[in-house]
């Protein structure tokens, strides 16, 4: 597959909330890519690049090709990612969403031990950053998922949370996809109250203006089919389509350092998410 040109590069600092953290202090390390596992030379390269890190966290933003049977995570995820499967958050995508009782589930179950519900959505703290991480299901019925959502959010008070999903409700436009307005329910209970939200889908990297105080991250460049920029819904900070790129996060207390990266190292976009810390008053 002939890489297409690199659309934008933007390098930018991000502001949100309370004061950061101190830059002394070892942060955990997270890499985070979705639509990647299909198998490609493209998608092999980024994957020995964000294992040769050795990150403390790995996040698939969910979409294993083509539709995520258990042979398909035999021979596209496994390969690519499964050696760090014991420090994975996954979230399922549309694409296997209709194996998850014989191709996602039982994947992870092997690998975690997680029975059917932690396996489709889960949240824990970070002990070393204080940061809340929420992995949950844009494949669920959404009205569904945020009654669950709801629960997650009154175990952690401030804003330095992740929220990790496969679709998020406002999105980076790639030639094929754009917004994902049926997200709505999750996005009313996330806003202001994430500093992150993290997805994929869209084929391509992209960085939105914070949108209710959160930032939208796209990091859907994992190799697969990777596609054009489409037109913009909203204010964009930074874009990167073309190349395979992950995304890599430093959690800190009170802050979080964004780089995006391709298989060289190479840097398409940096800067700090600041966040209100539990022990802080909003």
């Amino acid at each position: 597959m002939a890489l297409r040109s690199l659309a934008l590069v933007v390098v930018g600092i991000l502001v949100l909330g309370a004061c950061g953290g101190d830059d002394s202090e070892p942060g955990t390390i997270v890499y985070a890519v979705g639509d990647a596992a299909d198998g490609s030379a493209l998608a092999a390269e980024l994957a020995s690049y964000v294992k040769e890190q050795d990150p403390d966290r790995f996040f698939y933003l969910g979409d294993v090709y083509a539709t995520g049977t258990a042979d398909e995570f035999d021979r596209h995820y496994e390969p690519l990612y499964g050696a760090l499967a014991a420090r994975t958050d996954p979230v399922i995508g549309n694409h296997e969403d209709a194996n998850f009782r014989t191709g996602y589930h039982p994947y992870w179950k092997e690998k975690r031990g997680w029975r059917a519900e932690k396996a489709l959505h889960r949240s824990y703290i970070d002990e070393d950053s204080g940061w809340q991480v929420i992995a949950y299901s844009s494949e669920k019925e959404a009205s569904d998922e945020a009654q669950w959502l709801a629960g997650e959010l009154e175990k952690h008070e401030g804003t330095c949370r992740i929220a990790i999903a496969h679709r998020a409700r406002h999105s980076i436009a790639d030639d094929e996809h754009a917004d994902n307005k049926d997200q709505q329910p999750v996005w009313r209970l996330l806003a202001g109250r994430a500093a992150i939200n993290l997805a994929a889908h869209s084929h391509v990297y992209g960085r939105l203006e914070p949108i209710d105080g959160t930032h939208v991250i796209i990091s859907g460049q994992g190799g697969h089919d990777l596609r054009g920029l489409g037109t913009q819904h909203h204010p964009v900070e930074a874009t990167a389509s073309g190349v395979p790129t992950a995304t890599r996060l430093e959690l800190r207390e009170g802050e979080a350092e964004l780089t995006q990266v391709d298989a060289d190292g190479k840097v398409y976009d940096s800067g700090t998410i600041t966040c209100t810390r539990a022990d802080e008053k909003p």
